[in-house]
């Protein structure tokens, strides 16, 4: 069972297994109903992908974070996030329609942690 609802144009909610909350400003999905035990970025799916796959990190502390994505050279190419997060779960979706085939990085930080994960776009 599966039901999801919207309040107005920029904020939803859908249930199921989790509640997600979802805002149509940030693009960013947050899974509201657990606390993760730890900071976490998970692989992105789909891998490799052409168009746009969804990254999904897990934060334990509240505090500003940033995902980023980074060339095979260790160039910064994009800024997906940077702004504060309550602890959760958090779901988003990387566009990539201003990069070309390649290999890529993606790192999650907070200042003091940082993981990276790789991916693969194909055009």
């Amino acid at each position: 069972m599966f039901l999801f609802l919207m309040f107005g144009d920029t904020l939803g909610y859908a249930c199921g297994q989790y509640v997600f909350k979802f805002s149509k400003i940030s693009g960013v999905y947050s899974v509201i109903s657990q606390v993760p035990e730890d900071f976490n970025l998970l692989q992105n799916y789909p891998n490799p992908f052409n168009s746009q796959t969804k990254i999904r990190f897990s934060i334990k502390q509240s505090g500003k974070y940033g995902l980023e994505v980074y060339d095979i050279t260790g160039q910064k190419i994009q800024t997906i996030l940077n702004e504060r997060f309550q602890p959760g779960i958090y779901e988003t979706t990387l566009n990539s329609k201003e990069m070309s085939s390649g290999i890529y990085y993606y790192t999650l930080t907070n200042g003091i942690l940082s993981v990276t994960k790789k991916f693969a776009l194909v055009k």
